[in-house]
């Protein structure tokens, strides 16, 4: 897919689907339910964003696992999530790295 130019409504949209802006026309579903307007606490949809975002001192897995780890998932789950995310995304060989 190529490369979209800036301020063709990228970010806005996924904002929108994560629940940190409305749209202003349109619905957004998620699994065939009806989120627009939802709080982003209610989505369960999270967004990470490009700058900033990287915790330092945590391993590639262990950022892929904080929002599991926040939402007090089970550790067996955490594990099970971020070997399947590492997978899906081809980066599993990565799992050990910190950001640099």
């Amino acid at each position: 897919m190529p490369a979209r130019p800036s301020g063709c409504g990228k970010t806005t949209t996924l904002r929108c689907v994560a629940g940190l802006e409305e749209p202003d026309e349109g619905d957004i579903l998620i699994a065939g339910r009806e989120v627009t307007g939802d709080p982003p606490w209610k989505c369960d949809i999270a967004m990470m964003f490009q700058d900033f975002a990287l915790f330092p001192q945590l391993s590639v897995a262990k950022q892929v696992g904080f929002g599991l780890e926040m939402l007090k998932k089970p550790g067996a789950g955490i594990a099970k999530g971020v070997a399947e995310l590492l997978a899906a995304f081809e980066i599993a060989h990565l799992a050990d790295r910190r950001p640099a």
